[in-house]
């Protein structure tokens, strides 16, 4: 059994928070979207995990989307126990050209895959996380629809075929992007939790959207799944997994 944590930190605005809640849980593998690589030390030393980053853009200049002008942003993998196998699939961009983010266009970054896989307790458990494409009003896009497609190809090119998949998916519950994942693996949110947007920390109050996952296949079993507040403009969601 591990016990799993995924949130989107949102850059450096609640950094604090989210370590302090981080160091309370004691996770064993920690899936963070929206991380600068500056921060990636202090988010190692302070939790005692190893991490393993993957840039999504640059961030260079002042904007309206609450994002320090501080570099280099994008998904961090941790895990209590060094990973035995890590990679990094770009189904939108390349690690290799890395855009710097536009101010008009706040889908200006890559979209990445990141797979980690642990063993613990004598188990091997693959998790993947991704920080999916945004849209306005939970609306969903043309954008949204060819990059769903491009990201089920990463998973069916790289046989990825049993893993927990966890991370912010920019479209609610409900909507068409979510139910198609959903299609492909098992939505473990319980349906009594209505949003996973901190109704205070978000900069749109009271969002009842359900926009965070933990998605996996058959060879899982998702328990224990609580959703956290007051720790970053999404709320941390938490689960133990085993395997069948």
């Amino acid at each position: 059994m591990i016990k799993l944590i995924s949130l989107n930190i949102e850059g450096d605005n609640h950094l604090d928070k989210a370590v302090n809640f981080l160091k309370r849980e004691k996770a064993d593998v920690v899936c963070l979207q929206e991380v600068f690589q500056r921060d990636v030390p202090l988010l190692e030393q302070s939790l005692e995990m190893y991490g393993e980053y993957a840039p999504s853009m640059l961030v260079r200049e002042e904007n309206d989307s609450r994002l320090s002008p501080r570099g280099s942003w994008g998904l961090l993998f941790l895990s209590r126990d060094r990973p035995v196998e890590i990679n990094r699939y770009y189904y939108v961009g390349s690690e290799d050209d890395l855009p710097v983010y536009a101010n008009d266009d706040p889908n200006s970054n890559n979209r990445i895959l990141l797979v980690g896989k642990v063993i613990r307790t004598g188990q091997d458990f693959t998790i993947a996380t991704t920080h999916f494409t945004w849209s306005d009003k939970g609306q969903v896009t043309e954008e949204q629809r060819m990059d769903l497609f491009a990201l089920f190809n990463a998973f069916t090119e790289k046989y990825i075929t049993e893993c927990v998949f966890c991370g912010d998916f920019n479209a609610p519950r409900g909507g068409e992007i979510f139910s198609e994942i959903s299609k492909r693996f098992m939505d473990n949110i319980p349906a009594d939790i209505l949003t996973t947007l901190d109704p205070d920390l978000h900069k749109f109050k009271n969002l009842q959207w359900v926009v965070d996952g933990f998605f996996s296949t058959p060879k899982y079993i998702i328990s224990d799944v609580r959703v956290v507040d007051g720790v970053s403009d999404h709320k941390a969601i938490v689960c133990l997994i085993t395997k069948s």
